[in-house]
């Protein structure tokens, strides 16, 4: 009769060839396929085994190519594992699935076993048909007694298996935060990659373990790399909903950052009376956000300003000359102005320290705005369509001699060529192309899901009475070609929620403008943004009121960091013409319900058609 031992798989579960990269510890083992040997290695009978050693062949091979030494630690069976060893039979024969009785042993955590194979010299190296070694299996487990046994006796602590996981990996993926700092302890490599380009910040990342990320990023995880998709490990946090994972992996770039790169507002050892426009206040007008200015220029600018004849407007040279005679009280601080700081108040090195830091940004908001004006115009001028060198020679050579020539030119080519993508052709969306277009973008896509109703025609300048019923994004790029016919404006009329508009559709761009009105658009572009490494301008409107915000990763919070109340108010438009979701049809039914039979809207849920539709809830 067929008798079935107790470490036979369970019903159901699968063979150990079908386990993927890590094989199952037990053995199906079956009454016939053992000998003798093999029988007495089951049993731990080491009287039986003694008696057939001196006529049989102790490494002699089952069915499944096990020998008696992989049956015993298979079993946990010491006694017999001590005495094969002592007889000297080959430790690293495998079975058919390439294991060997070292890797059994760890597998059924018998760490005495280990013990005895590991101090008879048998290789911990040794790989199993998915390449996994011990140090995989134990870290699997996990076995944090077994694994320091094997990085004791040489384990390859690195070592990949045929997905290029390390033993690491596997520690991550399954959750194991002792082994993953045990093994992170022991020199094991951080940012190692598998076949598909993942390192282990990535999968903890994206599995949402902030402990083990917290963990990984303590040990120097690189949150740069990228997988073969282009992705990093926030990437990866974003796309899964894992926003706290994000936050640490972000906040763990900017402490990088300002450690190892001198920071923006460091003072000079020599004390500096320069001033914005100077090489000096270069630096301070680019940290603040003001116009970029190029010392040659600024050179140019101030030659011909004092010339006087070929230039007819003094406002930028004579505030850079104000600013410089502001003295001794203007100068830049220096650091041994600082170390007296320092010793006056007798604060500690941070709260001194921000101290400073506040002074010194005040002192550049103020010397900032008084060039401001003056350069603004410099900054943003564009060329006019019109060619006036003929008729006004001076004014052109003025404006060659001061910021306006150079920069012009080199705004207007990299605003040509800036791709744009504007999500939303609403009340503000309309606003947004007019001033895209009129500003010099060429490149320019704008997506929008709704139609054009008459309510919208009081505030949606580019719709007409003529355009009701037709997509918002189409004639709004008709209308927009009228102001620049050399403008390259593609329209879809499609939700921006469409799988089609992935990650890889919006690094087409470099920067995306929000315009629409519902939280779950504004989300889904906040993350797709973040994902791409796009900038991205959200705004919208309520009433009288209105807000923008500039999300950039790594450096801004996005849209999602703070949470925000539910939304309660629906644009009666959008509920209207393009319902997309089931509140919209309720919110929409109660609306009516109240207009058939003269009651009062006591929720106000939908928005009136004199409110602009992005109004929705910000």
């Amino acid at each position: 009769m067929k008798k079935i031992f107790s470490f036979k798989k369970k019903k159901g579960s699968p063979s150990p060839s079908e386990t993927g990269s890590v094989l199952s510890a037990s053995y199906d083992v079956k009454e016939k396929d053992l000998g003798k040997l093999h029988k007495a290695a089951f049993s731990g009978d080491v009287a039986k085994i003694r008696q057939l050693a001196k006529k049989n062949d102790l490494n002699q091979l089952d069915k499944e190519h096990r020998t008696a030494l992989h049956i015993a630690c298979a079993c946990g069976h010491t006694d017999v594992v001590q005495f094969l060893v002592q007889s000297k039979v080959k430790l690293n024969l495998c079975d058919n699935q390439n294991r060997s009785a070292l890797m059994k042993a760890v597998q059924c955590e018998q760490d005495r076993s280990v013990s005895l194979l590991l101090e008879h010299e048998a290789d911990p190296n040794l790989v199993d048909i998915n390449g996994n070694t011990a140090l995989h299996l134990a870290a699997r487990i996990p076995s944090l007694s077994v694994s320091l046994q094997l990085l004791e006796h040489s384990a390859n602590i690195n070592a990949q298996n045929k997905d290029g996981n390390t033993p690491l990996m596997l520690a991550v993926m399954e959750n194991h935060a002792d082994m993953t700092e045990l093994l992170l302890k022991e020199g094991a490599e951080v940012n190692v990659k598998n076949q598909e380009q993942r390192s282990v910040l990535m999968m903890a990342a994206c599995n949402g373990q902030i402990s083990m990320v917290r963990l990984l990023l303590q040990y120097d995880a690189d949150i740069t790399v990228k997988d073969d998709k282009g992705w990093s490990s926030d990437d990866y946090a974003v796309m899964n909903g894992h926003h706290a994972c994000s936050h640490l992996i972000i906040e763990h770039g900017t402490k990088r950052r300002s450690l190892q790169s001198p920071s923006h507002f460091t003072a000079s050892k020599k004390k500096q009376t320069s001033v914005l426009g100077s090489p000096g206040g270069i630096g301070a007008g680019l940290a603040l956000g003001g116009p970029a200015l190029d010392k040659d220029v600024v050179a140019a600018g101030s030659s011909s300003a004092g010339a006087g004849k070929d230039t007819e407007d003094n406002s930028h040279t004579e505030s850079i000359s104000r600013a410089s005679k502001s003295g001794a009280a203007d100068s830049w601080p220096s650091s041994d102005d600082d170390d007296d700081d320092d010793d006056e108040l007798d604060l500690s090195p941070k709260l001194s320290r921000t101290i400073r830091g506040r002074q010194l940004n005040q002192l550049r908001v103020t010397r900032f705005c008084a060039a401001r004006s003056s350069s603004a115009h410099a900054h943003l001028s564009l060329p006019s369509p019109l060619d006036q060198s003929a008729a006004c020679p001076r004014r052109r050579n003025a404006e060659n001699a001061k910021l306006v020539g150079p920069l012009r030119k080199e705004l207007a080519e990299s605003l040509s060529s800036c791709r744009v993508l504007v999500v939303g052709a609403g009340g503000i969306g309309c606003e947004l192309l007019k001033n895209l277009v009129l500003t010099g973008f060429k490149n320019i896509e704008v997506i929008d899901l709704d139609t054009i109703d008459v309510s919208n025609l009081n505030r949606q300048f580019l719709f007409q009475k003529k355009h009701v019923g037709k997509s918002k994004a189409q004639v709004a790029k008709e209308s927009v070609l009228r102001f620049c016919p050399s403008a390259n404006i593609t329209a879809y009329h499609d939700s921006i929620m469409n799988p089609d508009y992935n990650v890889e559709f919006f690094r087409n761009f470099q920067l995306v403008m929000n315009a629409l009105d519902n939280r779950a658009a504004r989300n889904h572009v906040n993350r797709m943004c973040l994902a791409a490494d796009i900038p991205l301008i959200e705004s919208g409107t309520a009433g009288y009121l209105g807000q923008v915000t500039v999300i950039k990763k790594g450096q801004t919070e996005c849209y999602e960091c703070q949470p925000k109340p539910t939304q309660k108010t629906f644009p009666g438009c959008t509920i209207r013409n393009t319902p997309s979701e089931p509140i919209h049809c309720i919110v929409w039914a109660k609306y009516l319900y109240n207009q058939l039979f003269g009651e009062e809207d006591a929720d106000q849920e939908v928005s009136p058609d004199t409110a602009d539709p992005e109004a929705a809830c910000e």
